[in-house]
C-alpha cells in the first residue's frame, strides 16, 4: 500500500512539471525579458525614456485635459485609460528598467493597495496557480501594523511577484523579471532602508 501511495505521489509530482512546461513563459502585457525600449513604447505609447536604462509611465496623470478646453468625458478618459489596465484596473505607475545591453529585465507595476485583491482575483486566470504564497506584516511611521501578502509565480528563470504594500501601506506592486534580478532588486531594496534609517 505504501508503495502504490509513493508511486502515486511521484506521478502527480511528474505531472505537475509536466503541466508548468506546457504553460506559456510569464509576460506582462505582451512584454517579454529582452524586449527593446522601442518595444516598450509600442506597448505603452507615452513612456518616457530619459535614459538608456528606465523607462516609466505616470498612469494617474496620463489622461487630464492639456488644454483649456474643459475636462474630458468619463468615455474619454477610460479610452486614453485603456491601453495601460493591468488586470482591469488602473496603475499608479509603471517603470521599465533595462540591462546595459538594452534588453529589458525589469518591469514593475504600481497599484493601490485597495485594488489588491480584484488584481489578485484576476491573475490566477492568466498565470495559473502561485508557486509561493505568504503573509507577513509592515508598520507605518506611526507604528500601525498591516498585514502584507506576498504571492509568486515562477516560470523557467522568470517570476512575477504581487505584493499587497511595497515601500509604502498604500500602494503594492508587480513585479516581474528573472530570479536574479529579483534578488538583486531586494537586496537594493534593502540597503536603501538601511541608508534611510540613518536619517531618523
Amino acid at each position: 500500500m505504501a508503495r502504490w501511495t509513493h508511486l502515486t505521489i511521484v506521478a502527480a509530482a511528474l505531472a505537475g512539471v509536466a503541466f508548468a512546461q506546457d504553460q506559456e513563459p510569464l509576460r506582462v502585457k505582451g512584454l517579454d525579458l529582452g524586449a527593446t525600449q522601442a518595444q516598450f513604447k509600442e506597448t505603452f505609447a507615452e513612456a518616457d525614456c530619459p535614459t538608456n536604462g528606465t523607462c516609466f509611465v505616470e498612469v494617474a496623470r496620463l489622461c487630464r485635459p492639456r488644454d483649456s478646453r474643459g475636462p474630458r468625458s468619463v468615455e474619454a478618459i477610460a479610452e486614453c485609460l485603456r491601453p495601460y489596465q493591468y488586470g482591469g484596473l488602473t496603475p499608479i505607475r509603471i517603470t521599465g528598467q533595462f540591462d546595459r545591453h538594452g534588453g529589458l529585465d525589469l518591469v514593475i507595476i504600481r497599484i493601490s493597495t485597495r485594488s489588491f485583491d480584484r488584481l489578485l482575483a484576476t491573475m490566477p486566470e492568466r498565470y495559473g496557480s502561485a508557486s509561493y504564497d505568504a503573509t507577513s506584516t509592515v508598520k507605518n511611521r506611526m507604528g500601525v501594523v498591516f498585514d502584507n501578502r506576498r504571492i509568486v509565480w515562477e516560470r523557467g528563470d522568470r517570476m512575477l511577484v504581487l505584493t499587497q504594500r511595497a515601500g509604502n501601506v498604500d500602494e503594492g506592486s508587480v513585479f516581474f523579471g528573472s530570479k536574479a534580478r529579483m534578488l538583486e532588486s531586494q537586496k537594493q531594496e534593502q540597503q536603501r532602508r538601511k541608508d534611510a534609517a540613518k536619517d531618523l
